[in-house]
């Protein structure tokens, strides 16, 4: 029997532990884009001390009011992550702050049990904590399984983001 699934804050002891989930993730999201549209490798490729820079912002985002990790756990251990932080929007625009889900990930062997989404409910509540009432996701159109959870979330497409070399 699976033992039961809780979510907390992330501490600073965790930032190594969620750096390993954050090569893993890069490195499925980067082959899943790549295998699927070969032009778009240049956009994935990482700098050569990337995971130091993620080490960096990892524990600022913890130390931040604007910013959460929140870890998913059981007596295994951590099973995933969501990053959360609040971004100013255009100052066009009447949403002045955007709650932005950066990385969602939930190690490969316990997908599909609804972790997932208890990460994103938690993150949807800070934001509510924090007076957040928009948030956005993004999601690579090389992605359609993450794409089709998200819509189940209640996200809506907005715009696409397209690149090219010259």
């Amino acid at each position: 029997m699976n033992s039961p699934i809780s979510v907390r804050k992330a501490r600073l002891k965790d930032v190594t532990e969620i750096l390993g989930m954050w090569k893993v993730f890069m490195e499925s999201h980067d082959k899943t884009v790549v295998d699927r549209n070969p032009s778009l490798k240049p956009y994935c490729e990482h700098l050569s001390d990337a995971s130091e820079k993620f080490r960096i912002y990892a524990k600022r985002c913890i130390h931040s009011k604007n910013a959460v990790i929140f870890l998913a756990e059981n007596k295994d251990g951590i099973l995933g992550y969501c990053l959360c932080i609040i971004k100013k929007n255009i100052p066009i625009f009447k949403v002045k702050l955007l709650g932005h889900i950066g990385d969602l990930y939930v190690e490969k062997k316990y997908r599909n049990q609804g972790i997932s989404s208890m990460l994103i409910n938690e993150a949807f509540e800070w934001f509510k904590s924090k007076n957040i009432k928009h948030t956005s996701i993004m999601v690579s159109p090389e992605n359609p399984k993450a794409h089709k959870i998200y819509g189940k979330w209640g996200f809506a497409d907005y715009h696409i983001d397209m690149r090219r070399k010259i």
